[in-house]
């Protein structure tokens, strides 16, 4: 019974780390994406409005 509730804390904690990572990595993703298409509207509007 020992090993059998071992495993399962071993599971449950191995599955939060898992969505740990794939919020993180999901939440840099979109700011990475925000960030380049803010920073190619500010260049593009600068561009085109000649400063």
């Amino acid at each position: 019974m020992v090993v059998v509730v071992l495993v399962v804390v071993v599971v449950v904690m191995l599955v939060v780390v898992v969505m740990v990572v794939v919020v993180v990595v999901v939440v840099v993703v979109v700011l990475v994406v925000v960030l380049l298409v803010v920073s190619y509207k500010y260049a593009h509007n600068i561009d085109c409005g000649g400063g």
